[in-house]
């Protein structure tokens, strides 16, 4: 479906556990410029992205909190998942839940 957004998991492990672990929060797209990711065909628009367990457990934190305030993920507006990126990558506190920018 064009124009869905849509978070993704990856992560892989070993015996003595998780070895590398991803977020990525997604745009799908029917055409335009896709950014190729691994276990999404043919690609999707990258809107967040995170990767290491600190920056993935921080970005599921905001996560967490953007749900519980808005009740829904959807209304969270797509120039807020790349502003929560930017943060999460310079290691900046992120904005608290009032400020978020709601979709139209």
């Amino acid at each position: 479906m064009s124009d869905q957004v849509f978070g993704y998991t990856r992560w892989t492990g070993n015996k003595y556990g998780t070895q590398d672990w991803q977020l990525f929060i997604c745009k799908a797209r029917a055409v335009d410029r896709l950014t190729r990711i691994p276990g999404v065909m043919p690609g999707a628009e990258l809107l967040l992205h995170t990767q290491g367990t600190t920056r993935t457990k921080r970005a599921l934190k905001c996560i967490d909190e953007l749900e519980s305030h808005y009740g829904h993920l959807a209304k969270v507006s797509e120039a807020y998942w790349k502003h929560l990126h930017n943060q999460l990558e310079i290691g900046w506190q992120t904005r608290p839940i009032t400020t978020v920018l709601t979709a139209q």
